[in-house]
């Protein structure tokens, strides 16, 4: 027998047997105060990147706030999560929103620390020479 014919009848036995197979659980669905959450991150998320913004007048090019934000609650409810997925979307969209709050507002020792010598700008001029000057040991 060889290795094909080896898999058909593993499978075969496989699937004649209902009890060698574990059912999966049955996954609770998010509730739509928990998908209500997370469409409201998510917009906040889409309003601050600039996705959504309200249209110039006379102009039919951009995407407008209101149906851009209905066809974003129609997505969501279509994704059909579970809790769990719910709550972990919600916990990315939030780290997410943390890590650009504190981004926005740097210190002022990030330029100047002690680990960094040079000031970040000025860090390409480096003061690595090629040849015998910059004491490689090879003598000319």
């Amino acid at each position: 027998m060889n290795l094909g014919q080896a898999v058909a009848v593993c499978l075969y036995e496989l699937a004649r047997d209902p009890r060698a197979v574990p059912k999966p659980d049955k996954l609770i669905a998010a509730t739509a105060a928990d998908l209500e959450r997370l469409t409201a991150l998510l917009l906040d998320a889409l309003r601050s990147s600039g996705y959504l913004k309200s249209s110039p007048v006379g102009s039919q090019k951009r995407r407008t706030a209101a149906p851009t934000e209905e066809k974003i609650r129609r997505l969501v409810r279509r994704l059909h999560l579970s809790a769990t997925d719910a709550d972990l979307t919600l916990g990315i969209l939030r780290q997410i929103f943390w890590k650009l709050r504190s981004a926005k507002t740097p210190r002022p020792d990030d330029f100047f620390s002690p680990r960094m010598a040079r000031p970040p700008w000025r860090a390409h001029f480096c003061c690595a020479r090629k040849g015998p000057e910059a004491g490689s040991g090879e003598n000319r």
